[in-house]
């Protein structure tokens, strides 16, 4: 059976976007980690471009922690996402 739900998901705007604003507060991927308490691994991939979107409370977080304008650095997409899901015996 196909299960179909929305998702809310938050999209980077731009990498080099949230590179300056970095630079511009002084931080580097490690520090805005901890300073957030969203994992090394999903900035280091937002700053690098590897990936483009994160979950809401992520998001959220790191403008927090950058003290940019809500909004500024992200913004909410809606994806409809379907996964197959077992049936019970």
């Amino acid at each position: 059976m196909i299960a179909t739900y929305w998702r809310l998901d938050m999209k980077l705007k731009s990498r080099d976007v949230l590179r300056q604003y970095m630079k511009f507060r002084g931080v580097n991927v490690r520090q805005l980690a901890e300073q957030s308490g969203v994992s090394r691994s999903t900035v280091g991939h937002l700053h690098s471009g590897k990936r483009k979107g994160c979950r809401p409370e992520a998001a959220t977080a790191i403008e927090a922690a950058l003290q940019a304008p809500p909004g500024l650095l992200f913004d909410a997409v809606v994806t409809n996402v379907s996964r197959e899901v077992g049936v019970p015996a």
